[in-house]
């Protein structure tokens, strides 16, 4: 009982320091970035009120200063928690997984495909079932995607930073290329991006409305439930605990019966999905239709969300909240204080890199030792 007690304490404290660890380099962040700020001859005090709360005089409102703010950073962090948990689905067995944007993309693109050539009534269940069966179609797609990767790692030894990498360039431009063959004549090329034509009624999510003109997408809600489902997964299945087992330490998970080659591929094909997910929700929630620019890079913000929320679902899940809040605060910078925009983007990077150094250097210095450091 004392053992088990002790344990139960240890586990406590480690989960501290890690709040700690955590809250300090958030500190050291905004610190750091308004130094940056104070150099270059802002206030920061009064940039970072304008990020977060906005400014009535130039009439921007931040990431949470009003309705419209509040749905649009609730919209940005949907997209950053599904590719955090991709991120950290496939970190957590020790898969350096750079390949959540391509798998985005396909998971985007066959989501548009069920969407686009499939035709229901328009009622509530046939709705239902044509954005489930959407929803479906973008995670078989995403899961593929990723797992040949994860293939060409075990069976092959490729590595899997290398191969993730080549395989986004494959996913986006190949979209973009049957886009331009197959659908452009029908759409043209506007402002927004190389676009298909829209989906079909049965398969568009309509938004929630919000005082102000403001519309809060349902994919933030989706966002939370694919994170309740990973916690579950990684934390209370034999499958979580063989893929949180071989990241600790591939040997001794062998040694105690896992197949270290099957969990990767697991761990790999769940973060596809995952990713698909987040490609779906662009075409069904908020553009009803397949944009080949529709992401400002979401599957690489991940791997910092990832790592600001040490690689847990509901830790990443807040993280990508903070780096959304981040994101469209940046942006207000500019029409506010007539800030340039390399600047903001400039003290946006900073936060984020002093936030997402511990869990780095962490799994830095465990890939060297061959153990990780974190519990």
């Amino acid at each position: 009982m004392r053992l088990s007690q002790a344990i139960h304490k240890l586990r406590y404290l480690a989960s501290l320091s890690r709040i700690a660890q955590s809250l300090l380099a958030i500190v050291m962040g905004f610190l750091a970035g308004g130094i940056m700020l104070w150099a270059s001859g802002y206030n920061p005090l009064k940039s970072y009120e304008i990020m977060f709360i906005g400014d009535s005089e130039s009439g921007v409102q931040g990431a949470f200063g009003g309705y419209l703010a509040l749905s649009n950073t609730l919209r940005e962090a949907a997209f950053l928690t599904l590719t955090g948990l991709a991120v950290a689905v496939s970190f957590l067995a020790g898969m350096f997984n750079i390949g959540v944007e391509g798998a985005m993309y396909i998971g985007a693109f066959a989501a548009f495909l069920v969407g686009y050539f499939i035709s229901l009534p328009l009622n509530p269940f046939t709705n239902l079932f044509h954005v489930c069966l959407a929803l479906l179609g973008s995670i078989v797609a995403g899961a593929f995607w990723s797992y040949i990767p994860a293939v060409m790692k075990v069976k092959r030894g490729a590595h899997e930073v290398v191969t993730t990498i080549m395989l986004n360039y494959v996913a986006i431009l190949t979209t973009k290329m049957i886009v331009l063959r197959a659908f452009l004549p029908k759409t043209g090329i506007v402002p927004g991006g190389i676009l298909t034509p829209p989906i079909s009624l049965s398969a568009r999510v309509a938004p929630i409305p919000l005082p102000s003109r403001a519309e809060l997408t349902l994919g933030f809600p989706l966002a939370i439930v694919v994170t309740l489902i990973t916690y579950f997964l990684l934390k209370a299945t034999t499958l979580g605990y063989e893929i949180r087992a071989v990241g600790l330490n591939p040997r001794a998970a062998e040694y105690g019966g896992v197949n270290v080659g099957k969990a990767l591929i697991y761990s790999m094909v769940l973060s596809g999905a995952i990713s698909g997910i987040a490609g779906a929700c662009d075409v069904l929630f908020v553009e009803y239709r397949f944009n080949s620019l529709f992401s400002p890079g979401y599957g690489f913000d991940g791997i910092a969300v990832a790592l600001i929320g040490r690689l847990d679902p509901i830790g990443t899940a807040l993280a990508a909240l903070f780096i959304a809040a981040i994101h469209m605060g940046a942006r207000s910078l500019q029409p506010a204080l007539g800030m340039p925009k390399e600047l903001a983007m400039a003290i946006e990077g900073l936060i984020i890199i002093f936030t997402a150094l511990p869990e780095a250097l962490n799994m830095l210095i465990s890939k060297f030792k061959g153990v990780k450091v974190r519990k």
